[in-house]
Order: C-alpha cells, then sequence, then structure tokens
C-alpha cells in the first residue's frame, strides 16, 4: 500500500482565494492539545470560535486557520469516517463570518489517535535532523521519511511521536478525498521499505 503525506495546499490557496481563519479564540483550550494522541473529552473544545475572512473567498472543505489544523466540514468527516473509525477524533467547533454570524456549514478538527514510534521509520534511508529544546524534549524535522510497511501497515491514518504536526494517511484516505475533488488537499508519497 502506498502512503502520503497530507497537507492543506496554501500555494493554491493564495492563487484560488480560498478563505481561511486568520484568529481563533481558544477559550481556554491548549492549542497543542490535539498533537498528543490522546481523545479529548473537554467539553470545551464546543466553545472555541474560528473567525473566517469570506470577504471574496471560497469556502473549502478544510479551512485553513492560523494553527495548520485539520478543520474538516462535515462532508469530508462523512466520508472519512468509515475508513477512519476509532483512529480519529472530531471536535465540533464554532465557525463565524466577518460579522460573528455562525456559517451555515459546520466544522470540526480533526484529532488524529494513532501516534506512532520513531523506530517505524527506517534512519538510513531517511532525511532528517534531531533537535533537542531547552526543555530536553527532542523533536525530529523529517524532510523525506522512509517507513517499514510492516510497521505502517494496519493504519490508513497517523502521526509519529516528536514529528506530531505532519499527518500521513494512506492512499485509502488519499482515494476518499480525490474523489470529492477537494483541491485544497494535497498529497506527498512518501517511501515505504
Amino acid at each position: 500500500m502506498k502512503y502520503y503525506q497530507m497537507m492543506y495546499n496554501g500555494n493554491l490557496a493564495e492563487d484560488k482565494k480560498f478563505a481561511s481563519c486568520l484568529k481563533v479564540d481558544l477559550n481556554g483550550i491548549d492549542c497543542y492539545e490535539i498533537y498528543n494522541g490522546r481523545k479529548i473529552i473537554d467539553l470545551a473544545w464546543n466553545k472555541v470560535i474560528f473567525h473566517c475572512d469570506l470577504k471574496g473567498n471560497i469556502l473549502t472543505e478544510w479551512l485553513d486557520n492560523i494553527y495548520g489544523w485539520e478543520l474538516f466540514s462535515e462532508s469530508v468527516i462523512y466520508e472519512l469516517q468509515s475508513l477512519l473509525k476509532e483512529s480519529v477524533q472530531f471536535l465540533p467547533v464554532v465557525v463565524v463570518d466577518e460579522e460573528g454570524e455562525k456559517l451555515k456549514k459546520n466544522y470540526s478538527v480533526m484529532n488524529v489517535l494513532n501516534m506512532l514510534p520513531f523506530d517505524i521509520m527506517n534512519q538510513s534511508k531517511s532525511d532528517f535532523s534531531i533537535d533537542e529544546m531547552d526543555d530536553g524534549e527532542i523533536l525530529y524535522d523529517i524532510c523525506k521519511p522512509c517507513f517499514y510497511a510492516n510497521a505502517i501497515s494496519e493504519y490508513d491514518i497517523f502521526r509519529m511521536e516528536n514529528n506530531q504536526f505532519a499527518l500521513y494517511v494512506s492512499e485509502n484516505v488519499r482515494k476518499i478525498v480525490r474523489n470529492m475533488k477537494c483541491p485544497e488537499f494535497s498529497f506527498l508519497e512518501v517511501s515505504t521499505i
């Protein structure tokens, strides 16, 4: 099976004038909470408010935002839910326009629960660097991963420990999104051995 890094297509977004949320009221939510690979039970998520710039812009299924979160519409969630099942959690949020009116389209932030260890990646065939933070935390800057196929074969979606911002998906996810014809989704194939 093929795997991809799934990203928001920011270059196309600028050209096509896709709407984005440049302001978010977190209302006490930790903005890194969704990168822990744990189910979130904090009810405050439904009080998170995204302020969307719609003037002359196109509302997309993946709504760009200042945190780079996967902020998906109900239609994307509907299409992905049967495949991803318990691998993800969708956290409903409020999205409003410039006047503070709630949008008719509903959105949720995707929390990926599959957090896989660094050793799913073949280090000698991958291009990456290791950064140690002031607090001793180790972060990996992975430019070109090469995953062990047997280590990821049972996952359709995952993130990696110490590189939580990158999102990896199987060809099954890519096919669903491509069939939806959502140009804001971008896929970069990654190597497996």
